[in-house]
């Protein structure tokens, strides 16, 4: 009899567990959003169907998505979200200049304390006029999902309209993509993706780094003017006041100054070549050019007198 009872129980227990199970795959999954694929792309790289497609200006840049929804609700993607790093801003080189006895002598140095202190929110859309190596951008998008479906997204990279000249063009980057849908849900692509190299850079050449900074070391050596001289009186400064270069803010000795702007210069090249590297083998001209460059700083740096002791 026992064992009848047992058997008798084992037997609805297994029919409740099927019935569940098959009420279970009748029930959809909750949407789930997987990025498929993430392209950093040229426009000249596209397709001429996927070129013809674009309308308006051609970008910079496309971010080509590829999206999918393998679960069994609606998606409702939202957002896209890019989180940069190591930009390269497509900047020309920065030079010294002479130093101005008549500027406003208040600096850093002669005020030593903080009156205040306070927190640093930068708005997204604002994130990149200050020029920053590192970056999260979101961008707004609309897009429904429906279950077992895909779907390809296009978004241009380029300048604004307004101020395009004053904008700071971004010529390469590294980036992390993800997208949020259903309010809450966020889908990340795995890989860190590398941007191809948008523009060929602006920097000075050789020739016109050695006349400016030439020219700026003739000024130094320049005798104040008797305006000058009475601008050094009123603010206190001796006559034989030697005259300075600013470099990024900063006052200093003339060979200091060219000394910091050809290492900042030099910096620059070999980031733009790591750039060129990175975005791969397609780029050998320039390569080529960065590094015939770097080559020929040190005699620039002897003929200055800022050579290496």
């Amino acid at each position: 009899m026992q064992e009848a009872v047992i058997g008798g129980l084992g037997t609805i227990v297994g029919a409740l567990i099927g019935a569940w199970a098959v009420a279970k795959a009748r029930t959809p999954t909750k949407a789930h959003v997987a990025l498929v694929d993430v392209s950093l792309i040229l426009p000249e790289m596209l397709q001429p169907s996927e070129r013809a497609s674009l309308s308006g200006p051609t970008p910079e840049l496309v971010i080509d998505v590829k999206l999918l929804n393998n679960g069994g609700h609606t998606a409702y993607v939202h957002a896209l979200s890019l989180e940069l790093s190591e930009i390269i801003y497509n900047t020309g080189t920065e030079m010294p200049r002479i130093w101005d006895p008549e500027e406003d002598t208040l600096n850093r140095m002669n005020l030593q304390v903080w009156s205040a202190r306070y927190g640093v929110y930068v708005h997204t859309e604002q994130v990149l006029q200050g020029v920053p190596r590192k970056a999260k951008v979101a961008i707004p998008l609309s897009q429904e999902l429906k279950s077992g479906s895909v779907d390809r997204v296009c978004l241009d990279w380029s300048p604004p309209a307004v101020n395009a000249e004053n904008w700071p063009h971004v010529q390469a980057f590294k980036a992390r993509v993800s997208v949020t849908y259903n309010a809450t849900q966020v889908a990340k692509f795995d890989e860190t993706l590398q941007s191809p190299v948008m523009h060929h850079p602006l920097r000075s050449t050789l020739s016109d780094l050695r006349s400016t900074l030439e020219g700026l070391l003739a000024q130094c050596q320049e005798e104040w003017t008797p305006r000058e001289l009475q601008i050094l009186s009123s603010r206190q400064f001796p006559s034989d006041t030697p005259r300075l270069l600013k470099w990024r803010g900063y006052d200093m000795d003339p060979l200091e100054a060219i000394r910091r702007c050809l290492d900042a210069h030099e910096q620059r090249l070999r980031e733009l070549i790591d750039a060129y590297v990175a975005a791969g083998g397609t780029y050998p001209e320039q390569l080529e050019q960065l590094q015939e460059e770097i080559s020929a700083l040190p005699i620039l740096r002897r003929e200055l007198g800022v050579g290496v002791i």
